[in-house]
């Protein structure tokens, strides 16, 4: 037989029983509160959070898609939402999430109730578990239409842009933290290398020694942003070591991302080549024209001492004249002449300035030591005439023209030589 609870224990018991209503009310609070915060932050995500079957039929979405309420899309197949290109990569990944319960993502473009493309989704796919058998997956999107359109954008940006370097006539070159990333044919054919040889280089080892200290300078300025000659001349160097002179233009730019080094090349080693054969030239020519002053003015001096050696000849023209033909003409003179002689005579006088003697020009400019009176008598002797017939002339003594005979001998160095003197005289033309 059953015993009665008693009075304390039928107490104790309705304790109980309202502590545990106090909890269960609790707890439908707190799971009250809690699908209301799950409700909220469903319906208000940025992207659709959808609810599949392993088939793909909505079986929850937190809102419509454009065109389509939520309701009237339960039950439909995701996969008319997707564009037809993609539909296969988002059923294979629902049906990897299935078989691995492991979660999955993809990119997919979406389609409207129309059939036209709205925005780019990336799309997490998880499990929904009972027990450990998977029943469902979630799906949540996120749009990236923009980041996709920029994406393109950026994509068809650097295609118009390596178009344009690949058909540049410069050579167009990239250097990121030191290293070659970029190379157009131009800049591979300018230092001799396949472009592929040249990727991953450090961008000093194509530049010549002389001038690596100023180009790791300027490099590293203008990626500080700081104001430096954008282009310059500097000597780079071809794979067979070949040293070739080039004129680059440097720019700051950004690389997948980072910043980075653009430059643009041009060989100009037959400019320099030309440059250097004028500045050759030029010297040449300035040495050429700084020689021709010197012969001018050599040539100058020349002409002056010609001008002075002129006066002077004429001077000693006018003093031979006077002094070895005007005394034998005034002594003809002074002889019997009849008329054609004494017009010969005064003829003969008139012309005689226009006489030049070489023998009288080469006498009197070599040895102006010689006194009128040997002159006269050295012109005589020169002709072949006698000592006796000198004496007769000049109306001297034979011994007075011997005493001169050897003076002029001892003047001209050959008093002690066996040389005749009219013979040397005779020499002097």
């Amino acid at each position: 037989m059953t015993k009665k609870p008693t009075y304390e224990e039928l107490e104790q018991r309705v304790k109980e029983l309202e502590k545990e209503a106090v909890v269960r009310k609790r707890a439908r609070e707190a799971l009250r509160d809690s699908e209301e915060k799950w409700h909220s932050l469903v319906e208000n995500a940025p992207g659709f959070i959808i609810e599949v079957n392993r088939y793909g039929k909505i079986q929850f979405i937190n809102r419509g898609v454009p065109g389509i309420g939520a309701k009237e899309a339960i039950g439909q197949s995701m996969y008319k939402y997707i564009e037809p290109a993609y539909q296969n990569t988002a059923r294979e990944t629902i049906k990897e999430v299935f078989k691995t319960g492991k979660p999955r993502s993809y990119v997919v473009k979406a389609l409207g109730p129309d059939g036209h493309h709205l925005a780019w989704y990336e799309t997490q796919v998880g499990p929904i578990r009972h027990g450990s058998r998977v029943v469902a997956a979630i799906l949540i999107t996120t749009d990236i239409t923009d980041h996709k359109q920029a994406d393109e954008a950026l994509k068809e940006s650097e295609q118009k842009y390596r178009t344009l370097t690949e058909n540049s006539l410069t050579g167009v070159s990239i250097n990121q933290d030191g290293k070659i990333v970029f190379v157009n044919d131009r800049f591979a054919q300018i230092h001799g290398y396949k472009r592929e040889e040249l990727l991953g280089k450090h961008h000093l080892t194509l530049i010549h020694p002389d001038h690596r200290e100023l180009v790791e300078q300027r490099v590293s300025q203008r990626l500080k942003g700081q104001a430096v000659p954008r282009r310059y001349e500097i000597k780079r160097l071809r794979k067979d070591g070949e040293a070739i002179w080039c004129e680059i233009m440097v720019t700051r730019t950004q690389y997948r991302g980072k910043p980075a080094i653009m430059g643009n090349t041009v060989d100009i080693s037959e400019r320099k080549k030309a440059e250097e054969a004028l500045r050759e030239r030029e010297v040449e020519l300035e040495i050429k024209s700084k020689s021709l002053e010197e012969m001018n003015t050599a040539l100058r001096v020349l002409l002056e001492r010609r001008d002075e050696d002129s006066r002077e000849l004429e001077k000693k023209v006018v003093i031979n004249v006077k002094e070895l033909v005007v005394p034998f003409l005034e002594r003809v003179k002074n002889t019997h002449l009849d008329p054609g002689q004494m017009a010969c005579i005064r003829v003969l006088e008139s012309n005689l300035n226009n006489i030049i003697s070489p023998f009288t020009r080469a006498l009197s400019a070599k040895y102006l030591e010689l006194t009128p009176t040997e002159i006269h008598i050295a012109n005589l002797i020169r002709e072949g005439t006698r000592n006796k017939v000198i004496a007769k002339l000049m109306n001297l003594s034979i011994r007075t023209i011997e005493f001169h005979r050897e003076n002029i001998r001892k003047k001209f160095d050959i008093k002690n030589r066996k040389t005749n003197l009219r013979t040397h005289l005779l020499s002097l033309h």
